[in-house]
C-alpha cells in the first residue's frame, strides 16, 4: 500500500478532513480540495478482482464547493462489532374514548380504556371542531370531569396517551373526536 504522509500533502490550514474509499477529502480556506491515499488494494483484503480502470478513483473537482462529508454513512470495519445501537421506545396505542356525556351542572363525563405502556393521557376539548383555542390538560386516570363549561353549546373532545422517555413526553395518536352538548 502506498499512503502519502499527510504533512506533505496538507500544506494549507484545514478545518475538515474526511477519507472516502481511499482518497482524502481535506478543506482548507481556499475551499475542498483532494488527495489519493490509497493506490493500490491491500492484498490482504479479499474481494473482486479490480479493474484496471479501478486503480484511479476518481474524486471530486479540486475546487469543490460542498462537503463531502454530508454524504458519508458509517460502515462498521470488517473485523469490528457494530457499535450498540439504544432500543427505541415506540410511542403508545390511540386512545378510545368510552363515554363522553353531558352531566348536570355545566359539566363532561369523560371515559376511556387503558392503554398498554402508558404513563398517563393527555385531554383536549374546545367548541371548535379544529379545536382552535382548545384547552388541555393531562392526568394518569381513565375518568375525567370537565367542569365550568359554558351552556347550549356543542364541547368537542380528544384524549391521547403518552409514556415518558428520557424525562420527555413521547405522545400516541390522538383519539377520535367526541362532541357533547351541553344542555344544563
Amino acid at each position: 500500500m502506498a499512503y502519502l504522509w499527510l504533512d506533505l500533502v496538507l500544506d494549507d490550514a484545514v478545518s475538515k478532513m474526511v477519507i472516502i474509499d481511499g482518497v482524502l477529502h481535506y478543506k482548507t480556506a481556499t475551499g475542498w480540495k483532494t488527495e489519493v491515499l490509497v493506490e493500490e488494494p491491500p492484498e490482504d483484503i479479499e474481494g473482486p478482482e479490480p479493474t484496471p480502470d479501478a486503480t484511479q478513483t476518481p474524486g471530486p473537482a479540486p475546487e469543490q464547493t460542498s462537503d463531502p462529508a454530508q454524504n458519508l454513512k458509517p460502515s462498521p470495519s470488517p473485523g469490528t462489532s457494530p457499535t450498540p445501537t439504544v432500543a427505541s421506545v415506540s410511542a403508545p396505542g390511540r386512545v378510545v374514548i368510552s363515554l363522553a356525556k353531558n352531566k348536570k351542572t355545566r359539566s363532561i363525563a369523560l371515559k376511556f380504556k387503558k392503554v398498554k405502556n402508558a404513563a398517563g393521557y393527555q385531554y383536549c376539548y374546545s367548541t371548535s371542531k379544529k379545536f382552535k383555542n382548545s384547552k388541555s390538560k393531562t392526568t394518569k386516570k381513565l375518568t375525567v370531569s370537565i367542569k365550568k363549561l359554558k351552556k347550549k353549546k356543542t364541547y368537542y373532545v380528544r384524549v391521547r396517551a403518552y409514556s415518558m422517555v428520557n424525562n420527555k413526553k413521547k405522545y400516541g395518536r390522538w383519539s377520535k373526536v367526541k362532541s357533547v352538548k351541553i344542555k344544563k
